[in-house]
């Protein structure tokens, strides 16, 4: 009579070995085993806890029951409840996917109010949904917001990859899309292996330094900058801040000066990445003030106060006026009193203005430009202000090395301000995070040190800018395009209206194709007229050879479509 016991006590004993596992041993030891604890030794030395003897002495009454004599019910039941229970489990987890699969849409991917409540919550994640194909966002919807910088980057990807070259590839693409200037490339990679071979690197170079820029290079950018800010003294070791481009010290102005949903005024035809460069961190809303060749695309104070006006209704409460001189994408230079004018009228708007004077150097020989800061000190000096910071906190001059100097790759805007709480919140945070690199900074010293060879670097550079632009005067003739004027800069606003079949974009999307020729629509410069195209004509390698090349094209291509 004891058999039946026997075998029981047998495979209870049996089933507590084998549950024995180092997870018991961590439990048993507050949870966390330590190194070096034996966990399955003290399971053998004491293989049985509470819950063990428990279920062991229900197993065994069991037994007992069915050696003397009594039915087996209990057991019977016990397992059909058990089966039941859970088949019942299974029936409700097969009904939960059988749901989710059939309640989703294959073509959407915005999960119900239910399904994100399980995906942020861990432990419900794992309990409810093994096959779910909901994910959590891959970015944020602010990150979902960022647009490209430029609405044709991937035509100018494809076309310089295969970019024209007189001697090495003459069939390649005439890219006159990107604002660069490689008329001067050779003589500047002189300089710098000049540079190079003369000096050794500095220590400091291969350190952290000053978030708005070394003070020998912030002295050498103010001696350059003098070169067109003749009459008015640049204090460039207290009022100069150094940043990774201009792009990189627009936008963080922007973050600094102007808030959520403010109105930015930028005048157009014009650069409108400016809307990027000042919206992406600054979260501003653009209002161009739109200008007409009868006027020389000199924004009228008309046009400004639309501008404005537009702003306020739109409930963007104008912050910010931005004046590109000279101009991009026109070439205009804006006379003295036209500066005069434009900032006294933001002046007494309560706005910030933003002078972009980064293609300053570029003007054609002979012609003068006049910078926002000149124009302040004049005023200045009538109205008895103070002579040392006599920007005040509204006037502010952007500039580089991007578009005079052929350095786009190297990475240095520049700001010149005497708002002393704008430069704190540059060097105290945000300019950490768009340092110039020390190399190019020791290295742009010394080019900078070299006064002869700036002064003919300069002068050779605008000559061979109105070099090109006179050659592109005459290839534009051969297709009956005429060009609007240009006083200087590295670009001309030619009208192909007379082949528009398509559209702009269209004649735009054929030139590329048909003559492998990339110039920048009028539409992305938000044109004052349909078939106007931006053209670049310093960044092909050849200068005015490259030039030639394109009326070549030009004249095929009209051939072509006659």
């Amino acid at each position: 009579t004891l058999y039946p016991q026997t075998m029981a006590t047998t495979t209870t004993t049996a089933k507590a070995q084998k549950r024995t596992t180092p997870m018991y041993g961590a439990i048993k030891n507050g949870g966390v085993q330590k190194e070096g604890d034996d966990c399955h030794q003290e399971q053998r030395q004491q293989p049985l806890v509470v819950t063990m003897k428990t279920n062991e002495s229900r197993d065994t009454n069991l037994d007992s029951r069915s050696a003397t004599g009594t039915p087996s019910f209990y057991r019977i039941a016990g397992k059909i409840w058990t089966q039941l229970v859970v088949a019942g489990f299974l029936m409700a987890v097969v009904a939960v996917v059988f749901a989710d699969v059939i309640g989703s849409s294959p073509s959407s991917s915005v999960p119900d109010e239910a399904s994100s409540t399980r995906l942020n919550t861990p432990l419900l994640s794992l309990a409810h949904n093994t096959t779910s194909t909901v994910v959590p966002p891959a970015i944020s919807k602010r990150g979902a917001k960022i647009q490209p910088v430029r609405d044709d980057l991937a035509y100018f990807v494809q076309a310089a990859m295969d970019p024209y070259d007189p001697l090495d590839n003459p069939d390649g693409y005439l890219v006159m899309l990107v604002a660069e200037n490689k008329l001067m490339w050779k003589e500047m990679a002189q300089k710098l292996e000049q540079v190079q071979a003369e000096n050794n690197i500095p220590e400091w170079a291969l350190d952290y330094g000053d978030v708005g820029g070394e003070l020998h290079f912030k002295k050498a950018m103010g001696n350059m900058m003098q070169r067109w800010i003749k009459d008015a003294p640049i204090d460039a070791t207290k009022y100069l801040s150094l940043q990774a481009g201009a792009g990189s010290v627009l936008s963080q102005m922007s973050y600094a000066l102007a808030d959520t949903n403010d109105g930015l005024l930028i005048t157009a035809p014009g650069y409108m990445p400016l809307t990027s460069d000042l919206g992406i961190y600054g979260h501003t809303e653009t209002h161009l003030v739109q200008t007409q060749v009868q006027h020389r695309y000199i924004p009228q104070t008309v046009d400004l106060e639309d501008a404005y006006q537009r702003s306020v209704a739109a409930g963007n409460p104008p912050r910010i006026l931005v004046l590109i001189q000279p101009n991009n994408p026109t070439g205009t230079i804006y006379p003295k009193h036209d500066m005069h004018r434009m900032i006294e009228w933001a002046l007494d708007k309560g706005l910030h203005v933003i002078s972009d004077e980064i293609y300053a150097l570029s003007a054609f020989p002979g012609v003068e430009v006049t910078s926002a800061a000149t124009a302040m000190y004049e005023r200045s000096k009538v109205q008895g202000l103070d002579d040392e910071r006599y920007l005040g906190d509204y006037v502010h001059v952007v500039a580089g090395l991007s578009k005079d100097w052929g350095l786009s790759g190297f990475r240095v805007g520049s700001l010149f301000t005497h708002n002393v709480q704008l430069l704190a919140a540059l060097g105290n945070g945000l300019g950490y995070y768009q340092m110039v690199s020390q190399y190019t900074q020791n290295a742009m010293t010394h080019v900078f040190q070299d006064d002869e060879w700036v002064d003919w670097y300069i002068q050779e550079n605008k000559r061979r800018i109105h070099e090109s632009y006179q050659a592109l005067e005459q290839v534009l003739d051969l297709i009956d395009v005429p060009l609007y004027p240009a006083d200087g800069a590295i670009f001309a606003w030619a009208d192909f209206s007379a082949y528009l079949k398509n559209g702009t974009e269209g004649l735009w999307l054929e030139l590329f194709e048909t003559a492998k020729v990339l110039f920048t629509s009028g539409e992305s410069c938000a044109g004052d007229k349909p078939g106007m195209m931006r053209i670049v004509y310093t960044w092909p390698e050849g200068g005015t050879l490259a030039v030639e090349e394109m009326g070549r094209r030009l004249v095929a291509w009209k051939e072509g479509r006659s």
